[in-house]
């Protein structure tokens, strides 16, 4: 018994070691545990930090980003539209201050000038630098995450839905509409959005420069007009002595002995001659005909300088800046005169103011083709000045001294107002259907003739037409209007005449040059030709009907 009670208490004993030894054993197996957790947490985030660092070499690099020539050539080998593509940041993603400025160091020791032998190196650096400050603008920052990039992804969204609809009916995997692929489409977009506003800038800087070259340029070309302007009166004005001298020299001539030759019996003499050098003979037919027009046509105006001490003559075309009118004049054109008036009317006002023997040959009155007198008449004679007549012509009455150019556009514009009619009709008949070929000229000088109209064709469309093709519209008195029907041979010719002859600028007086200014002429389709009955054609000129309308 004593040695069952002996037994007994080591058992106890060891019992009761055995329950004290056990807390100790759990709490270290809890503490390695919990250091096993954070250290699996720890590489966790580490992990994720470094996927999302590949992920985003993976997309703006594609390369080993730690090799300095690389970075060099990729941030010099375009122009960035977006700051966070140079820094090779997410701008989907946010970014502290910390994380911006160490990826610029890393960025930026790359390619510095110091330690990078690129030659473009310092570029490179430069393109950093603004990238780093375009980031850390607020205004910058706000427009890209706050407008560029929330536009891009509901463009992306938008578009991948619509393309999983029907990827889904394909029975194909939807894209993903969130995620790396999905960032990364975001990011293209987003590229696009800054392309295509580059490109508006591009344009709107590019339409502002050529506004800009064109006000200068028309600038410049009013400038050089005026200029040009201001040589010519200068011209005119140096050429005042020349004039003035010329006017002396006359004087003095109409003083000589060749002034006393010219008495009123050896006009009559040369007159006679002159008219049996033509052919006609005094108190011929005074009938209102085109056989009268055509008898001044063929007249010799002679252009020559009645000054005999002057050596040179004068040319075909008379030059301002040297001959005075009153050296020029060959007849008078008398204007506004009554209606009623007649040939021998016109020689009495003439015998007033000089003693010369005035023939009806010598009068050419302006008729229509119906033989009424339109007020207008022009006289041969050299040496009466149209002061001297104005002095006795009745009011309103009024006339000018004409040249030898002046005299044959003025025998032209006689013929062609008495053939008004018949030419419109000659020119409706010659259509034959092809109207298109009739073109209209507006804006002409009431200077210019048949022969002017063909110049201005050949010179700025190279068309050639025929001068009888060549109908100017007349007024109610006489006065040639500055509109005129050209018909072309083809409807080739029209269409060149309609596009070249636009707004082109033309001398006033052809004969003269640019001294009395220009004028621009059109080139339109405004003749409107009205068949009747047969082979008649009728043509409105103006708004009032009866003969004297045309």
């Amino acid at each position: 018994m004593s040695s069952s009670s002996s037994a007994t208490p080591p058992a106890g004993k060891t019992a009761t070691n055995g329950s004290s030894s056990s807390p100790p054993e759990s709490d270290a197996k809890t503490e390695d545990e919990f250091a096993h957790l954070m250290e699996m947490f720890e590489d966790e985030v580490n992990h994720l930090q470094t996927a999302k660092n590949k992920a985003l070499h993976k997309r703006f690099a594609g390369k080993d980003n730690n090799d300095p020539n690389y970075q060099a050539d990729r941030l010099t080998s375009k122009v960035f539209s977006s700051a966070y593509e140079v820094l090779l940041l997410d701008p989907t993603e946010e970014h502290t201050d910390k994380e911006i400025q160490k990826q610029y160091r890393r960025l930026s020791l790359l390619v510095h000038p110091d330690k990078c032998s690129h030659p473009k190196a310092a570029e490179a650096f430069q393109v950093l630098a603004k990238a780093l400050k375009d980031i850390n603008d607020p205004n910058y920052n706000d427009k890209y995450k706050e407008v560029i990039i929330p536009h891009a992804k509901k463009r992306v969204l938008k578009r991948r839905k619509k393309e999983n609809v029907e990827r889904m009916r394909d029975g194909k995997d939807p894209l993903d509409l969130e995620g790396e692929d999905f960032n990364n489409d975001v990011m293209n977009e987003c590229e696009k959005i800054l392309e295509k506003e580059k490109e508006d800038e591009e344009y709107a800087n590019n339409t502002a420069q050529a506004n800009d070259e064109r006000l200068h340029t028309g600038a410049k070309r009013v400038a050089e007009e005026r200029l040009q302007a201001n040589r010519a009166k200068r011209r005119w004005e140096h050429g005042r002595d020349a004039r003035a001298m010329g006017w002396r020299m006359f004087e003095t001539n109409i003083r000589t002995k060749r002034f006393h030759d010219m008495s009123s019996h050896n006009i009559e003499r040369e007159r006679e001659h002159r008219a049996e050098r033509d052919g006609r003979a005094e108190g011929g037919d005074t009938s209102p005909d085109v056989e009268e027009v055509s008898d001044w046509a063929t007249r010799e105006f002679p252009t020559h300088n009645l000054n005999p001490h002057v050596a040179t003559q004068v040319p075909s075309i008379p030059t301002l800046d040297t001959f005075a009118i009153t050296e020029r004049q060959e007849a008078l054109l008398i204007e506004k005169l009554p209606l009623e008036t007649t040939a021998a009317d016109v020689i009495e006002l003439m015998s007033r103011v000089t003693r010369e023997d005035i023939s009806e040959d010598d009068v050419l009155l302006m008729r229509s083709s119906l033989g009424r007198f339109t007020g207008r008449c022009a006289v041969v004679n050299r040496l009466v000045t149209a002061e001297r007549l104005q002095a006795v012509l009745p009011r309103d009455v009024y006339c000018r001294p004409l040249d030898a150019h002046d005299i044959s556009l003025f025998v032209e514009q006689a013929e062609r107002f008495h053939n008004l009619s018949t030419d419109l009709r000659r020119l409706a008949m010659a259509c034959e259907g092809e109207v298109d070929r009739v073109v209209t000229l507006t804006g002409l000088p009431r200077t210019y003739g048949r022969g002017e109209v063909q110049e201005i064709l050949k010179e700025h469309a190279d068309v050639e037409v025929d001068p009888w093709d060549i109908v100017f519209r007349f007024q109610r008195k006489g006065h040639q209007s500055d509109t005129v029907y050209v018909l072309c041979k083809s409807v080739k010719d029209s269409v060149r005449v309609m596009e070249k002859v636009q707004e082109v600028a033309v001398p006033k007086r052809r004969a003269y040059g640019e001294v009395f200014g220009c004028a621009f002429v059109w080139a339109s389709r405004q003749a409107i030709f009205v068949p009747s009955t047969g082979d008649e054609m009728d043509i409105a000129l103006t708004k009032k009907s009866g003969p004297d309308s045309r």
